[in-house]
């Protein structure tokens, strides 16, 4: 067990000198900096959009929902996606930019496969419960992907308030996901 701490301390020191020194390279380059902050508006207006998408998704989603704790769940995750969206529109501020919602292809897919996988499985309420659960386990680690880019391009551009926004919405998203799971359990052994 310790040779994995000493792996994991390892990969994180690493990471670490990686992360200043890329942060410095980008300082001294302003067509770096410029590369790396269009990126950021680019994904910070695609997850914008992303969490209004996955709101909608999630009313749906608790409409058809058996499971009370399940409907409670995705009532939540209408609220986190609106709390997270207005996060981020601080996250615009702190890099002095205009919230800009740029529809995501992504969480249209995720969207889509959602809506398919309730069709196909209306008629069970155990797998449909549990299809919900799985949507609402992929837009959870989509969105942590996407919060992982975006903090470390904040990171890179020194924006300790903006990065410390993002972080705190990764947390929070890491959490569903393991609700999400430990919800999936229950349901399993319970029916």
């Amino acid at each position: 067990m310790s040779n994995l701490k000493d792996i994991a301390a390892t990969a994180l020191d690493t990471l670490g000198a990686h992360q200043t020194g890329a942060a410095l390279a980008i300082s001294g380059d302003p067509a770096k900096a410029a590369t790396v902050r269009t990126l950021l508006e680019r994904v910070l207006s695609h997850v914008y959009a992303a969490h209004h998408q996955g709101a909608q998704q999630a009313a749906e989603n608790r409409e058809l929902a058996t499971s009370d704790e399940l409907r409670e769940t995705l009532r939540m995750g209408v609220e986190a996606n609106h709390s997270q969206a207005a996060r981020l529109e601080d996250v615009f501020k702190a890099f002095g930019l205009s919230a800009v919602a740029v529809p995501d292809q992504a969480m249209a897919g995720i969207k889509a496969d959602n809506q398919a996988a309730n069709e196909e499985f209306a008629a069970d309420t155990l797998a449909l419960d549990l299809t919900l659960i799985e949507s609402g386990q992929v837009a959870a680690h989509f969105y942590i992907a996407q919060y992982g880019a975006m903090l470390s391009y904040a990171q890179l551009l020194r924006n300790a308030d903006a990065a410390a926004l993002l972080e705190r919405t990764i947390e929070e998203t890491r959490l569903v996901a393991a609700n999400f799971t430990r919800l999936a359990h229950k349901l399993i052994v319970s029916a």
